[in-house]
């Protein structure tokens, strides 16, 4: 996949429709949002290049964010004005966003260490995502399974099956739009 990294104005990023759950399941990774962290600037800077966001370029010269969703809720903490860093692929190197978002979610976590509880309640929900076995199999042929999953991961196969209650926002409750 080819890539270009672009400076793009703050304003001008937003997450593609159909990563929205996605994006929303890693801002709440700790139960609590990441833009809640209150990084300085200098955190964000490296942040995003740690996890770097990665972006299709619209005609109108924005952003639609399919990946580094670590990064992305951090990015929106800054000011509108200010420049950061995309890396921005063609449109047809991705044929499927949301499937994009949630494998580079999935590598992305089991590349960091990161404590079983949120093992256990992250990656069966983005197992889930990747909706069939090709999608699966694109990152790793031990992941034909969710035993295969569980055991590269180190986390146990049986919390697969229990549903995780979604992460209720107190700022939506308090707008009255909770569900």
């Amino acid at each position: 996949m080819s890539s270009k990294l672009k400076y793009v104005y703050n304003r001008d990023i937003q997450v593609a429709k159909s990563v929205e759950e996605v994006a929303e399941a890693i801002a709440n990774i700790r139960e609590r949002r990441l833009d809640a962290l209150e990084f300085s600037d200098q955190a964000i800077d490296l942040a995003i290049t740690l996890s770097p966001l990665i972006g299709m370029e619209l005609a109108n010269g924005k952003c639609h964010i399919v990946g580094g969703l670590r990064s992305l809720y951090l990015v929106k903490q800054l000011d509108g004005s200010r420049k950061v860093p995309v890396l921005v692929v063609p449109h047809e190197s991705i044929a499927n966003p949301k499937i994009f978002a949630a494998q580079s979610a999935l590598v992305d976590l089991l590349m960091r260490h990161i404590d079983g509880q949120t093992a256990t309640t992250l990656i069966p929900l983005l197992w889930d995502e990747l909706e069939d076995r090709e999608n699966k199999t694109q990152l790793s042929p031990r992941f034909t399974s969710k035993s295969g999953l569980a055991e590269a991961a180190g986390i146990n196969r049986r919390k697969f099956a229990k549903k995780i209650k979604p992460f209720q926002s107190e700022f939506l409750a308090l707008g009255g739009d909770a569900k």
